[in-house]
């Protein structure tokens, strides 16, 4: 069986959790979140550590 870089990749993220601490990533978290589900994470949580940005009404 050959296994690409890609399945490999989807096989070991499948277990892992990504924790994203943010303060004031309005403009960045979008993006960082949409890039590390393109790469096969599903399990990301974000924590906010009292932002003063507007990040929390875009949930």
């Amino acid at each position: 069986m050959s296994l690409t870089l890609h399945t490999l990749v989807k096989a070991v993220s499948m277990n892992i959790w990504i924790v994203i601490p943010a303060y004031n990533e309005e403009r960045l978290i979008g993006d960082n979140i949409e890039n590390l589900k393109r790469e096969g994470y599903e399990q990301i949580i974000v924590v906010d550590d009292g932002s003063q940005d507007k990040r929390r009404e875009d949930e």
